[in-house]
């Protein structure tokens, strides 16, 4: 990796933050008041976009992101304060290739870095606002000057946010502050746009035609040889500030600027975050470290799928459960390098609401019942779409992350006990949208959805969509509108903000909030936009749910298993009729061949014994084996299987040789009873456990092979796949063969535990088996294959 690269990564993602953070000296009745010994931890992130012009060199938009938590400590809370700032955690990447992590420390790229900035910051804070910010470790720099000869530790003042927006500020809803200068651009302009009894919300804006030589950002890329020009610079930000304390509780800011180096002319755009949180390791769908960015809109225009007729239409919205019931999803959860995983199953997604469940406490213990003291940050909620921790369907996760630059051992964790709130919201109240000459509006305040006619265009509409977590519009599928057609927009007409940049800045107030812009054309004027208000509970329904290692769910036979495995998909699945197998048709072929062939009703041999008695060839029994499947492109149709029966051959014991001279063969098939097909319908609590016992009504034989067996036993899921049996000694890490080879190398008593009892991946709804039932049947045919001349 080239090291310069990353430091010029780390001025340009952390220095986003600059363009937020500022002194504002004014009088008011808020000021900044932090106590000696408080400690505040805030998620920080940064996205940057770089956008060479046409005609540079480089035509291709870079984007560069930094996620982090940051802990400030107050050492001195007297006329000037001073703090400690240190990294929790940092993580730099660069078009998803990742050029720094503090939790992952082991490269020699990245260990001088980590050195450098493990220890963090000096935060002073004058009695007349200014700040200072100097490394903790400045000294290890040299370290690397061989790389870097011009870095100084200016580079890293912009890392740090000032945790204070002011000395004092106006609580007065209107109130607007002019700053002269903001680190080299004019025209800073500061609103309070809500007062409340706990915060205040603030507006900033700002332009610059250009940044003067002392604007820090151009100081440092002057640091790194970088003969910078800057211009065009915008900015927009909200934040949020604590009332009693001058805190600042959460921050987006937006900026755009132009850069020219050298022959080289690039458009700079970036995204910042700063969040407070009292708890790190609890959150919701948008507060989470990597749900800060991940859980935005798109910033392109797209076609919005209006449905044209009723078969395009979705179902209509069903009204969510009251219950959700979360003990009963099979909790468990992965514990996977620095990273920890809570796992919900779901029947499908529409199970869980989406954005109703928030994770409000975790408490970790070892195998002792012990509490375990390791922190963590919440990153993210995400979907486990191909159900690779649950058993039947999706699964919710929930997902942390260990903070520190040190190795948590998360190995240690044998049990999490977490708490949930659900936020149940409605089915949706249908609603219509007049969409007219005249701009008509549903809703009000940050609850609404408006139209305005795009002007000198007929039958076309600006519809904007504003929402928050107590209620939300949404537009409604399960509507035919064969009239409308829509896309969705990149911007709000007439913003320089892109709908992501406006959802996060909407978001430091809101954490659900949402934006949603669009351009709805008709054939005809008046219209009407089908949508749907949809209104959340006040009460919340509090869970206490206890996560068991999902390792335990290989290991222990009682729980859910980890996921679904199919030896056939349902489309594929071959189901025997019930009843009694006839044993008078079957007879020996191909003697004249040298050979000798069995055509026999599928899964027989899997209840009957089927033995030869013959010479040993070459010191190899004669046994009769499932001939070999044909090769998919080679093999003549002829030598398929007709579908319900099996072709068995003779062969040595080892598989090899299937032609035989001068010999003489007896065949036996020895059923202990009539074999019969029969159904049987799962209803158990635990329906991934099959009592083969019952289901063939006899113990089976633990030596036999698995492919014989399960060629007799048929067990599917309610869907109609045909389910694969878990081995006993099945494990995560365990690599699986397809299901034709695992079975034909393993026996039964592989899969079956003593008591008879099997293990599936997946649930069981019904299970078709051979029974034999009666008086004993047997078969016996006497071949003999002629010497060569």
């Amino acid at each position: 990796m080239n090291r310069k690269i990353l430091w010029i990564a780390l001025l340009f993602v952390i220095g986003g933050f600059a363009l937020a953070a500022y002194t504002l000296y004014s009088p008011g009745n808020v000021r900044f008041t932090p106590t000696e010994g408080e400690v505040r931890d805030y998620l920080v992130a940064t996205q940057v976009e770089i956008t060479p012009d046409e005609d540079s060199r480089q035509q291709r938009t870079y984007e560069t992101t930094s996620r982090g938590v940051m802990r400030y400590h107050v050492d001195d809370a007297g006329d000037t304060i001073r703090l400690r700032v240190v990294p929790e955690l940092l993580a730099i990447t660069r078009d998803n290739d990742t050029l720094f992590a503090s939790n992952d420390t082991g490269s020699r790229a990245t260990q001088p870095i980590a050195d450098l900035l493990r220890d963090g910051f000096k935060l002073t804070l004058d009695a007349d606002g200014k700040s200072r910010i100097e490394l903790v470790n400045k000294d290890k720099l040299d370290a690397l000057g061989a790389d870097m000869p011009d870095l100084t530790g200016d580079a890293f003042q912009t890392q740090v946010i000032d945790p204070m927006i002011a000395q004092s500020l106006p609580a007065k809803e209107g109130a607007e502050v002019s700053l002269d200068t903001y680190r080299g651009m004019q025209n800073v302009s500061v609103k309070v746009v809500r007062v409340d009894d706990d915060s205040l919300s603030l507006q900033i804006t700002g332009s610059a035609d250009t940044l003067d030589e002392g604007n820090p950002i151009v100081g440092q890329l002057s640091g790194l040889g970088l003969d910078a020009r800057i211009s065009d610079v915008r900015l927009q930000a909200r934040v949020r500030v604590d009332r009693s304390s001058g805190w600042m509780e959460s921050m987006a800011a937006v900026s755009d600027m132009r850069i020219q180096v050298r022959d080289r002319t690039a458009n700079v755009r970036s995204l910042s975050y700063a969040l407070h949180r009292d708890d790190l390791a609890t959150g919701g769908y948008g507060d989470g470290l990597s749900g800060l960015f991940d859980n935005l809109p798109v910033a392109e225009d797209r076609e919005y799928p209006i449905p044209q007729s009723p078969a395009d239409t979705h179902p209509e919205p069903q009204t969510p459960p009251t219950d959700l019931e979360l003990a009963s999803r099979n909790p468990a959860f992965i514990a996977q390098d620095r990273r920890l995983t809570l796992a919900l199953d779901m029947d499908s997604f529409d199970d869980i609401p989406f954005s109703s469940l928030e994770l409000t406490d975790i408490t970790l213990y070892d195998d002792q019942d012990q509490r375990l003291d390791i922190p963590l940050v919440f990153d993210t909620i995400d979907y486990d779409y191909e159900s690779t921790t649950n058993s039947d369907g999706p699964a919710l996760l929930f997902k942390l992350v260990s903070l520190g630059w040190d190795d948590p051992d998360l190995d240690r964790v044998a049990r999490v006990e977490a708490q949930f709130a659900y936020t149940r919201p409605d089915a949706g109240e249908p609603q219509q949208l007049e969409l007219g000459d005249e701009p008509s509006q549903l809703g009000a305040g940050d609850i609404r959805v408006t139209a305005r006619p795009v002007p000198d265009e007929d039958n076309s509409w600006w519809v904007d969509l504003y929402t928050d977590s107590s209620a939300y519009y949404w537009l409604d599928g399960s509507t035919a509108q064969p009239d409308l057609q829509a896309t969705t927009l990149a911007k709000a007409q007439g913003s320089w903000l892109t709908t992501p940049e406006e959802v996060a800045l909407a978001r430091v107030d809101q954490p659900m909030a949402w934006r949603q812009h669009l351009k709805v054309q008709a054939d005809h004027t008046p219209a009407e936009l089908a949508l749907r208000h949809t209104r959340t509970d006040a009460d919340k329904k509090v869970y206490t749910v206890s996560f068991k290692d999902y390792a335990a769910r290989y290991s222990n036979r009682d729980l859910a298993p980890p996921q679904k495995k199919k030896i056939t998909a349902a489309a594929r699945t071959q189901m025997p009729a019930e009843g009694p197998i006839a044993l008078d048709d079957i007879q020996t072929t191909d003697a004249d061949k040298n050979r000798l062939r069995m055509v026999l009703p599928e899964g027989l041999v899997g209840a009957c014994e089927l033995s030869a008695d013959a010479p040993a060839q070459a010191g190899h029994e004669l046994v009769w084996q499932r001939r070999p499947a044909p090769k998919r492109y080679y093999g003549r149709q002829e030598d398929a299987d007709t579908p319900g029966e099996q072709t068995w051959e003779l062969a040595t014991d080892d598989g090899i040789r299937t032609y035989f001279y001068g010999i003489e063969v007896e065949t036996t098939l020895a059923c202990t009873g009539t074999p019969r097909w029969q159904r049987t319908s799962i209803d158990s609590d635990k329906p991934w456990l099959i009592d083969l016992k019952a289901v063939t009504g006899r113990m089976p034989d633990p030596d036999q092979s698995a492919a014989a067996f399960f060629d007799s036993v048929r067990i599917v899921d309610a869907d109609g796949n045909a389910l694969r049996p878990m081995r006993k000694d099945a494990a995560p890490d365990q690599r699986l063969a397809d299901w034709p080879e695992e079975a034909a190398e393993h026996s039964l008593g592989d899969y079956m535990y003593e008591d008879g009892i099997i293990r599936l991946w997946g649930s069981a709804d019904q299970v078709l088996a051979l029974k034999l039932g009666g008086e004993p049947n047997e078969r016996r045919w006497n071949d003999k294959l002629e010497a060569l001349p």
